[in-house]
C-alpha cells in the first residue's frame, strides 16, 4: 500500500517546483533555462520533505535527471515526439527508476562523500567531453492558465509517488500511523553495510 500522506514540506515541494517549472516553461532563452534547472531549491526542499540524511541516493537522483532530461531532448528534438508525450514518457522513465533503484543505493557518511566525488568527476567529464550546442530559443506558447494547473496537477502526483517510493524496501513508512518518527526503516544489504 502506497503512502498518501502529504504534509507542509510536500506542499512546499509542489509549489517549488511549479514555480520552477514555471519559470522554465515561460523562459526563452537557453541560457536562463539551465540557470532555472540548476537552482537547489527544490533539491532542498525534497531533503526536508523525506526527512532522511542525505546519503548516496541523492546522488543518483541527479544523474537519473539528467537522464531523464536526455531522454526528452533526444524524443522529442531528434525523433519528433510530441512534447506532452516525451515529458509523460520521461516521467514515467524517472519514476519507475527511482523504484527499482531505491533500494538498491548505499546510505551513510561514506556513501555521500564518494557520491559526491563521483558526481563532481562526471560533471566535469560531460563538460568537457560534450560540444558546446547553440539551442534554440523556445518558450511555451500555452497560457498561464492552463499551464499552471497542469503543472500543480503533475507536481502533487510526483510528490505522492515519492511518499510512495520511501516504502519502496521498507518495512514501515514515513507518515504512516504505524511510524511517526520521520525517518525511513530501511533494510540494508551486505554491500551498503560495507559503505558504513
Amino acid at each position: 500500500m502506497i503512502d498518501v500522506a502529504f504534509t507542509r514540506w510536500d506542499a512546499v515541494l509542489v509549489v517549488v517546483v511549479t514555480l520552477q517549472s514555471l519559470a522554465m516553461a515561460y523562459a526563452e532563452s537557453p541560457k536562463w533555462k539551465r540557470l532555472f534547472l540548476t537552482l537547489p531549491l527544490p533539491f532542498t526542499v525534497i531533503v526536508l520533505s523525506v526527512g532522511r540524511p542525505i546519503d548516496g541516493s541523492n546522488f543518483l537522483s541527479i544523474l537519473v535527471l539528467f537522464a531523464y532530461t536526455q531522454l526528452c531532448r533526444v524524443l522529442h528534438a531528434r525523433l519528433g515526439t510530441p512534447i506532452v508525450f516525451t515529458i509523460a514518457l520521461g516521467v514515467a522513465f524517472y519514476t519507475v527508476t527511482g523504484f527499482v533503484l531505491a533500494d538498491l543505493v548505499p546510505t551513510g557518511d561514506r556513501a555521500f562523500w564518494i557520491g559526491s566525488i563521483i558526481i563532481v568527476a562526471i560533471g566535469f567529464a560531460l563538460h568537457f567531453a560534450l560540444k558546446r550546442v547553440d539551442e534554440t530559443p523556445i518558450r511555451t506558447t500555452l497560457p498561464l492558465r492552463a499551464k499552471l494547473p497542469i503543472l500543480l496537477a503533475v507536481s502533487t502526483l510526483l510528490v505522492l509517488l515519492k511518499n510512495g517510493l520511501r516504502c519502496v524496501g521498507s518495512k514501515r513508512c514515513v507518515g504512516s500511523a504505524a511510524n511517526n518518527s520521520g525517518h525511513t526503516a530501511r533494510r540494508r544489504r551486505p554491500f551498503q553495510q560495507e559503505l558504513l
